[in-house]
């Protein structure tokens, strides 16, 4: 038996302050993964243009906002990574 697992990740560095790397959650359901991801992504995006940062990539399952500039501290990522797991060998006890 195979499960994917979805699991949408955020990173955050605001105002030179620390950087913050967050699991939102880890869902079976793609649904409910879509709600967690769209959720993030609007309050990605309201933080982007309160801090007039430039909007780097917005796709299905991946946004990158910052700083314009290279290796900049200030930058929010939103990350959706989809992982396919065979729960076969350990439903066997292998």
């Amino acid at each position: 038996m195979k499960i994917t697992v979805h699991t949408i990740i955020s990173v955050c560095c605001a105002d030179f302050a620390t950087t913050e790397i967050n699991v939102l959650g880890s869902f079976t359901d793609e649904n409910e993964a879509l709600k967690c991801f769209e959720k993030q992504r609007q309050e990605e995006l309201q933080r982007a243009e309160e801090w007039g940062w430039e909007i780097y990539s917005n796709d299905e399952c991946y946004y990158e906002a910052g700083e314009d500039g290279n290796f900049n501290n200030n930058f929010g990522m939103l990350h959706w990574y989809r992982e396919e797991i065979d729960l076969s060998n350990i439903i066997k006890g292998e």
